[in-house]
């Protein structure tokens, strides 16, 4: 597949995609004692806004830990959340994976987020988190919440016609392969970074409960390859946000194959298998009062299996994560996955 000359579209979508059902429309909707208006930016002032950002977001809404630009979190309904920051967002790609929010437990099942810009805000993410059957208004589980806005990077917002709604500098292009196929194309190679995503909108609304599972592009050592996929593991067009952690930006970041083995990765020490289904990430850090999102994701071409990552801090090791993979048939499998962390 040739590599395509750049053609960024900066913006948001005109128009939102609507819910099938009132609850999550209506939790998108704002308004109430949860109305995104508590933590806009007031005054007309305009705070810098910041490369990356992150939040951990317990089941309930309470907002557990993040990085200073993040004001607030709450539950809206079940399943459906708000976090909001003190700067704008919409030029900005949000992915994030249900995770618990310390270093014991896990989520124990197959589940999996949506994202979207929060309605009537224009400095407030909107997840909605969802159990394998995808049903709305969604499940609420803890969530890892990764909000990447940096203009040189290799963040991207994809619409599910292949078009790039928005995406740093790094990015050259995308295309629409097929019904739930895409290929994202970089500027530069990036068959050796981690790769993360969810299906999310350019704009606000709610998004589809579809699932998402990536790989490096065969041939194509600057694109990726991206499926998009409903709980029955039909193939579905959407659209999508992704985030890359590359070498050149310092990151922590790891690439793991089904077997637990470590296959690359920025400030990682190396991977083991732990049972099926299970696995620690160890870096060369404290990574306990980070952030971590993992996607299923083959480490280099090919077709991932549909599946679900879930992730934990590691019990007892402040510098391991730990991370669940699942079949959306509710089984704890192996899965090969990219895990990104913020710190």
């Amino acid at each position: 597949m040739r590599h395509l000359t750049r053609r960024l579209y900066v913006g948001i979508a005109g128009v939102a995609f609507v819910a099938a059902l009132i609850a999550p429309a209506m939790a998108q909707a704002g308004g109430g004692t949860n109305s995104p208006s508590a933590g806009r930016v007031t005054h007309g002032k305009v705070s810098a806004i910041p490369k990356q950002s992150w939040a951990v977001v317990a089941a309930d809404g309470t907002l557990v830990r993040s990085t200073p630009d993040v004001l607030s979190s709450s539950l809206i309904a079940a399943g459906a959340y708000q976090v909001i920051t003190n700067h704008d967002v919409t030029t900005c790609t949000y992915v994030a994976d249900p995770g618990v929010t310390g270093s014991s437990g896990s989520i124990g099942q197959a589940a999996f987020s949506v994202t979207a810009l929060r309605a009537g805000t224009t400095n407030g993410v909107f997840v909605n988190t969802f159990d394998r059957t995808g049903t709305f208004p969604g499940t609420s589980f803890p969530f890892h919440l990764h909000i990447d806005c940096n203009p040189k990077g290799y963040e991207a917002v994809i619409n599910s016609d292949g078009t790039v709604s928005r995406g740093g500098t790094k990015v050259s292009g995308a295309i629409h392969l097929g019904t739930g196929t895409y290929e994202v194309d970089y500027v530069k190679k990036v068959a050796r970074c981690a790769y993360t995503a969810n299906v999310g909108n350019p704009g606000a609304g709610n998004p589809a409960a579809l699932t998402i599972d990536m790989a490096s592009r065969a041939g194509n050592k600057f694109g990726i390859f991206v499926q998009v996929k409903d709980t029955a593991g039909t193939l579905t067009d959407a659209s999508f946000h992704v985030d890359l952690a590359c070498g050149a930006l310092k990151p922590l970041d790891a690439v793991v194959d089904s077997a637990g083995t470590f296959v690359r990765g920025a400030n990682s020490t190396g991977s083991s298998h732990l049972g099926t289904g299970a696995y620690e990430v160890d870096f060369n850090r404290n990574v306990s009062n980070c952030s971590f999102v993992a996607s299923v994701a083959q480490p280099h071409i090919g077709t991932a299996p549909q599946g679900t990552a879930t992730v934990a801090g590691r019990a007892g090791q402040p510098l391991g994560v730990f991370v669940q993979t699942f079949d959306l048939g509710g089984t704890q499998v192996d899965r090969p996955f990219h895990l990104i962390v913020y710190c």
